[in-house]
């Protein structure tokens, strides 16, 4: 078996997993690893729109209700909507106080502080990742923007998210 199909449940079908393995292995012949590839596509097609129906007919909101921690690896995540970047708005390009404040936080986090010729912003994509990275930092930056308004959303939505399932570690003899 190999690493792609090691870790987590298995797939059920032998098929499956020798298309996973050939797929990636230099020695099969080229027909093959089409063949491989144009199988687990079609499989991936099915499963997505397996995956876009389940939320469709509720499942999130299913969840949400009778296990709000989630179940086994799915969890629930609140995710926003709606997002906007008021202080990144021209109107805010001339406002001395955000711009002071920008400033100040450009010294402090300059990776996640974008300085335009005439004006600051919030490098909106480099502090989600920081945020998403876990640097704290960006967490704090990220929690001041929404506390002076400079960040704002329509509101959230529960999203499944589904953590790794890690495999069980083998005893040493």
């Amino acid at each position: 078996m190999s690493a792609l199909h090691e870790v987590g449940p298995t797939v059920g079908s032998g098929v499956l997993n020798e298309a996973m393995d050939g797929l990636v292995n230099p020695e099969e012949s080229l027909d093959n690893r089409v063949a491989f590839y144009g199988l687990l596509h079609q499989v991936q097609l099915r499963i997505n729109r397996a995956l876009r129906q389940a939320k469709k007919e509720g499942l999130v909101e299913e969840i949400v209700r009778d296990h709000p921690e989630g179940i086994g690896p799915v969890t629930v995540a609140w995710e926003a909507f709606d997002v906007d970047w008021p202080c990144n708005d021209e109107g805010n390009w001339t406002d001395s106080g955000i711009q002071e404040a920008m400033a100040v936080t450009s010294l402090i986090a300059p990776e996640y502080v974008k300085h335009i010729p005439d004006h600051f912003e919030i490098n909106t994509a480099a502090l989600g990742a920081g945020v998403h990275e876990g640097d704290p930092v960006a967490k704090q930056l990220h929690r001041e923007c929404k506390d002076q308004g400079w960040r704002t959303e329509g509101g959230r939505r529960a999203a499944l998210k589904v953590r790794e399932v890690k495999a069980p570690k083998e005893k040493v003899a």
